[in-house]
């Protein structure tokens, strides 16, 4: 048959299907024997031309059409992004691959003599500068694989420039430092070219670890410190171009490390030395501040995480780089940390606009003199200071502070709650009132976390059973160490756990109740295990004697008709 004949009866079977389709939709095709069903319904295209197979199947493609190029065009962007992340990875971990390629060929051909010293570093240096020209040649067409490229020629100039300095001796001290310092400066000007927070990473990181990568430890003092000090402020430069926060994070790991080991060879430092300290300081807690403040008023802040990480651990790092610098003592040192706290003070001031910034530098300002105070006044005073400052942070959150004053006060409770068991257990002369030096302080201590659990929210309860306990701590620790202290101990115990039943006659409060028999309970399992042996027998009589008695009368007190009265009442109510 041939082609014309095929598509005339190809036309004639879709004009029958179509008279068909027709005939059924307006009824004339019906079965005679087949009862009627009502009138036909009117078809949706009365008055018009009857619609052809071929309307139908434009009218069914245009729809699934525009939902399925909806679904191409999903499928099209996941399919993008998964290049690009297949891309990426395979570009790093391709390069990963090369690198370490490189140095098994350096190790071979070292061990097996193919190739002299001297060619070995060439070919390092050229594939670095291969790398570097193709990276650069396809950084517009394809940006992912242009990077993982410059990183590699980034990492094989390092590697290229510690193998020929430390493994072969062939380059100078002042060659190597200066091939580390120029790729130092060309993975600076590519991180900001390429907008890649990797090769800055590289560039801080590599630039910070140089002196160390080349052994130039503390040859010169004045001439490292000055180096370091460049290279922070190159990391400063890229961190407000770009606000990274991995080179805060760099800076903050890397510059500590470097600096800190510079510092802590050298003795007594210099000018640059002390110059490069404030550097790292204003590098990792100032340009972030100062950025947070040009940004935020945009409405383009840099994330709270950030600015804590960079007011605390960089503050925290320069402090002690600079304590270890001028040798200073544990005064000293507190001196410091109280003046952190004058500077984020002044600093909340000049950044409350920004509400990160504002926060941040408060949370700031409470660590720095938590751990002023405690360094300054080291002793049984550290302990009710701290307590004192977490009160006062709770009650400045409650009267609408920051959220996050909780939980430092919460962290500055329990601290306090350990130095004061720490000190408690030690065994001290007596002091004034005849008391134990710290006494005061450490019942000054109870008393300030009693006035605290009014403002603490959820945790009241914990700051309640704490004083509660701290209180059996410290006649413990008052009492034991006298002559008849175990009987004084008992004794006072049980004073403390009658007075908790009576106060929980008076506020109903089921929590002090039990508190106040558990105390008893205390008390009745002491005299039975240690003061039953070690007790003078008048001591014992007397303590038994008493302790009974104490137990029928809050018996007869707690169960009183006077009792079961407001009872009655109170279910009633």
């Amino acid at each position: 048959m041939s082609d014309e004949n095929r598509q005339e009866d190809l036309e004639a079977r879709v004009a029958r299907l179509e008279q068909l389709v027709a005939d059924l939709l307006t009824g004339k095709g019906r079965d005679p024997d087949t009862p009627p069903m009502g009138p036909a319904p009117e078809p949706p295209w009365a008055g018009r031309r009857p619609p052809t197979l071929s309307d139908v199947l434009d009218r069914s493609e245009s729809g699934e059409g525009r939902s399925r190029a909806a679904r191409s065009g999903s499928d099209l962007h996941a399919a993008r992004a998964f290049a690009l992340d297949t891309e990426k990875w395979l570009g790093r971990a391709g390069i990963g691959f090369v690198i370490l390629a490189f140095a098994f060929l350096l190790k071979l051909s070292f061990d097996r003599g193919w190739i002299t010293p001297a060619l070995r570093l060439g070919a390092g240096g050229a594939a670095g500068i291969a790398l570097l020209a193709v990276g650069l040649l396809l950084e517009n067409s394809r940006r992912t694989l242009a990077q993982a490229l410059l990183a590699g020629s980034i990492g094989l100039f390092y590697l290229v420039t510690w193998a020929g300095a430390e493994l072969y001796g062939f380059f100078p001290l002042w060659l190597a430092l200066s091939l580390m310092s120029t790729t130092t400066l060309l993975a600076f000007v590519l991180a900001q070219r390429q907008d890649s927070p990797a090769l800055g990473v590289m560039a801080v990181g590599g630039g910070l670890a140089t002196p160390w990568l080349v052994q130039l430890g503390a040859a010169s003092e004045p001439g490292l410190a000055t180096y370091l000090t460049v290279v922070l402020l190159g990391g400063a430069a890229i961190f407000v171009l770009r606000g990274w926060a991995v080179i805060i994070a760099t800076m903050i790991v890397g510059g500590w490390v470097s600096a800190g080991s510079h510092v802590l060879q050298i003795g007594y430092p210099g000018f640059m030395t002390l110059l490069m300290v404030g550097t790292y300081w204003a590098a990792t807690v100032g340009v972030p501040l100062v950025r947070s403040l040009l940004t935020g008023t945009r409405g383009d802040p840099i994330p709270i995480r950030i600015l804590r990480a960079t007011n605390l651990w960089g503050s925290a790092a320069t402090v002690l780089m600079l304590g270890a610098a001028l040798e200073l003592e544990r005064v000293g040192m507190g001196g410091l940390f109280l003046g952190l706290a004058v500077f984020f003070t002044a600093a909340a001031i000049l950044v409350r606009e920004v509400r990160a910034s504002f926060v941040a530098a408060l949370e700031a300002v409470a660590v720095s003199v938590a751990v002023g105070l405690t360094l300054v006044t080291w002793g049984t005073v550290s302990p009710l200071l701290l307590m004192v400052e977490a009160a006062l942070l709770l009650e400045i959150r409650s009267r609408g502070g920051p959220g996050s004053f909780g939980p430092i006060a919460h962290a500055l409770s329990l601290v306090a709650a350990g130095t004061f068991l720490v000190q408690s257990l030690l065994v001290e002369p007596p002091g004034p009132l005849a008391l134990h030096r710290g006494a005061l302080p450490h019942l000054g201590v109870i008393l300030v976390a009693a006035a605290a659990s009014m403002r603490a929210g959820r945790a009241a309860s914990f700051y309640r059973a704490g004083a509660y306990m701290g209180l059996l701590v410290w006649f413990l620790a008052e009492f034991a160490p006298r002559s008849n202290g175990q009987a004084l101990v008992s004794i006072a115990w049980a004073v403390q756990g009658a007075l908790a039943l009576a106060v929980s006659r008076v506020s109903r409060d089921q929590g002090v109740q039990m508190a106040g028999l558990g105390t008893l309970a205390l008390v009745a399992a002491k005299l039975l295990l240690l003061d039953l042996s070690m007790l003078d027998p008048v001591w014992r009589i007397l303590l038994f004697l008493g302790f009974g008695a104490t137990l029928l009368g809050l018996g007869y007190w707690l169960n009183s008709p006077e009792r079961e009265a407001e009872r009655g009442s109170g279910a009633a109510e």
